[in-house]
């Protein structure tokens, strides 16, 4: 798989995990107070996970901009100095959505 092709691949991916996280919030609002009290640790878990995706794929160098120009290029990027690569915080989102869901099927 091209490096190119792979950064997209996670981009949609990370998007994808986004909207999940967006529908699953609005399916909290949705709930009665007491049943959203027994998943809000779900939905703070869900909050903290996209937002260090979409801080990666917003800004530039330190995300998804340099990853992806890098893969275009056909050159190696520099390694990310702050916080995790955008592929774990993806998996840290999905992980989180998964929570929630089944929280809230739960609820």
């Amino acid at each position: 798989m091209s490096p190119l092709f792979a950064a997209a691949t996670l981009a949609r991916t990370a998007h994808r995990h986004l909207q999940t996280a967006r529908e699953l919030e609005a399916r909290w609002a949705d709930l009665a107070p007491e049943q959203q009290d027994a998943v809000r640790a779900e939905l703070g878990a869900v909050h903290t996970a996209a937002a260090a995706v979409r801080f990666k794929l917003t800004y530039g160098a330190r995300g998804f901009a340099q990853e992806f120009k890098a893969a275009r290029d056909g050159v190696t990027a520099e390694p990310i100095d702050e916080g995790k690569p955008l592929g774990e915080s993806v998996k840290e989102l999905s992980r989180a959505t998964r929570a929630m869901a089944a929280a809230l099927a739960a609820a």
